[in-house]
């Protein structure tokens, strides 16, 4: 990963940290990300990431009955956050 992308997983393992096991959806975190980050993430490069992250089992994804899956960080996602500090 560049220094970029790093920065960007960063601030997406930050936003599920800061909510304290609650979770959202990943428009909501794709936003809070990019206020954490400073800058707007283009939605594929966030999109990249993102799924680069879920597939290190960093989230837990719940289905919802009408509106997509609702993301928290895991365990790993912990670990990850906190290798990246």
């Amino acid at each position: 990963m560049t220094n970029r992308q790093i920065g960007i997983a960063k601030a997406i393992l930050d936003v599920l940290h800061d909510w304290d096991g609650g979770q959202g959806h990943e428009i909501t975190i794709h936003a809070d990300a990019s206020l954490k980050f400073r800058v707007m993430i283009p939605k594929n490069e966030f999109d990249e990431i993102f799924r680069e992250l879920n597939s290190r089992g960093c989230f837990i994804g719940v289905p919802t009955e009408f509106k997509g899956t609702l993301w928290s960080l895991s365990d790993t996602g912990k670990k990850v956050r906190q290798e990246m500090a």
